[in-house]
């Protein structure tokens, strides 16, 4: 999605011009996009590969 069609809620940063992610309506269509790529992909997969390591840490801590 470009930022000129956007609604004005998600337009804060005038330097990204496209590829937003739309807003999405429900939680299958939200799901969906996290495997797509947009301008969310990075934080979404950043924070997805953390959690696992951190839960990963925590287990072998358990476990040991």
């Amino acid at each position: 999605m470009s930022h000129a069609n956007l609604p004005e809620w998600m337009k804060d940063n005038e330097f990204i011009h496209f590829g937003y992610r739309p807003e999405l309506r429900s939680f299958v269509e939200c799901f969906k996009s996290v495997f797509r790529i947009h301008t969310e992909t990075g934080n979404i997969w950043s924070h997805i590969l953390g959690k696992l390591v951190l839960v990963g840490y925590f287990l072998t801590l358990v476990w040991c």
